[in-house]
């Protein structure tokens, strides 16, 4: 199956109510394009996250606008990062219905909503959890043990993941507790290595972004594949990268409950090759090579650097080195998302990044990258 991509920006600016009213009446323009051929699997809306009272009305006001929509079955995630721009944007993952006709199964037990896609024997699950009591810990293992419930509750494991989003609240943030050193972000790589130790990963981890978002707090989002057929999926290393998963105690903040740090389980990059369409998912990038980022606290060459990297990363070389043997010399990029950390560096990200993967749906948000130095990182798809 080959997804599409599709961004709703407010034409004008207003109140948030108005742009989401705008938003809205765009979302429901497309849906309903030839007659709904084009299938909305997931919806992700950016919105500020000022503070959790008024994000959480903020939540509901959203899901009862989309409630209206009745012609389709998607789940949606409203996540607390600053659109840059405008109050809020949305960006849409679906599919074309009249090449790939498959049924769509949306679920919701305890609260969790959940869509299975199946098309030619092959399943996809797409689904989030969430979790706001404060603490990253907490939040982090309360959000794991859902998203290994729901995966358990489909037939799958963490083995199936293909793509996961982790936001993380005050991602860089460190404490002392009871004399030693806590970050949020390694409070989280613990609990994520907590339930990932007894999984077998065939085919590597899961391709994953560990981003900061406004709000203290856990959000997991998750894509998660099965195939009968001869399909493949197989993680991509970057060359000029040591692989997240091998860090050392060097580049890892912070205690553990293990004598080492667990490390972040994760892959540069993960292909999906089935004769229905194929894909990468590419995994947050910055620049980082080895394992040590740039000292260059310039956001034009960490751009560039980051892009460089990317482009390393789906070179026709490097995809051969991890056994994917591609006739085009390279894929074409469908999406990309940048979490720029100062909103007054947006335009140089937005113009490198324009350059790099021309006029394709894009989304530019305000978040905290993983460490304190980086300036900006870079998500994307590509199409095989």
């Amino acid at each position: 199956m080959k997804w599409r991509y599709k961004i709703f920006h407010p034409v004008n600016s207003g109140t948030f109510n108005e742009e989401l009213d705008d938003c809205i009446q765009q979302f429901n323009s497309y849906i309903e394009e030839g007659n709904g051929r084009y299938k909305v699997v997931l919806l992700n809306i950016f919105i500020e996250g000022i503070n959790l009272d008024d994000f959480q009305k903020k939540r509901v006001l959203i899901a009862n606008s989309l409630a209206a929509i009745k012609r389709q079955q998607f789940i949606f995630e409203i996540l607390p990062q600053k659109p840059a721009g405008s109050k809020l944007v949305m960006k849409a993952m679906c599919f074309d219905s009249s090449v790939y006709p498959a049924t769509l199964n949306l679920i919701e037990t305890g609260g969790l909503r959940s869509l299975e896609i199946n098309f030619n024997d092959a399943k996809t699950v797409l689904f989030s959890t969430s979790s706001f009591g404060g603490n990253i810990a907490n939040d982090s293992h309360l959000c794991f043990q859902q998203t290994e419930e729901k995966l358990k509750s489909s037939g799958l494991n963490f083995n199936n993941v293909v793509r996961q989003w982790n936001y993380i609240g005050g991602i860089i943030q460190t404490s002392v507790e009871g004399g030693e050193l806590e970050q949020n972000y390694q409070s989280f790589n613990d609990t994520r290595s907590h339930f990932y130790k007894h999984v077998v990963f065939t085919n590597g981890f899961p391709a994953a972004t560990g981003i900061g978002m406004d709000l203290p707090g856990i959000i997991i989002q998750t894509v998660a594949c099965r195939f009968s057929d001869n399909s493949e999926i197989a993680a991509i290393n970057n060359p000029q990268q040591i692989p997240a998963h091998r860090y050392s105690n060097d580049v890892l903040i912070g205690k553990s409950c293990d004598l080492d740090k667990a490390t972040p389980k994760f892959e540069r990059a993960k292909a999906v090759i089935s004769e229905n369409g194929s894909w990468i998912f590419v995994s947050g990038t910055a620049a980082i090579k080895g394992e040590q980022h740039t000292r260059d606290n310039n956001v034009d060459a960490q751009t560039i650097e980051t892009l460089e990297l990317i482009k390393e990363l789906v070179s026709q070389e490097n995809l051969k080195k991890n056994g994917i043997n591609q006739k085009t010399t390279l894929p074409k990029a469908i999406s990309f998302r940048a979490y720029v950390k100062y909103e007054e560096d947006v335009e140089i990200v937005k113009a490198r990044c324009r350059q790099f993967f021309g006029d394709i749906p894009a989304v530019i948000l305000i978040a905290d990258i993983c460490r304190d130095a980086l300036l900006v990182e870079i998500e994307c798809e590509f199409e095989i």
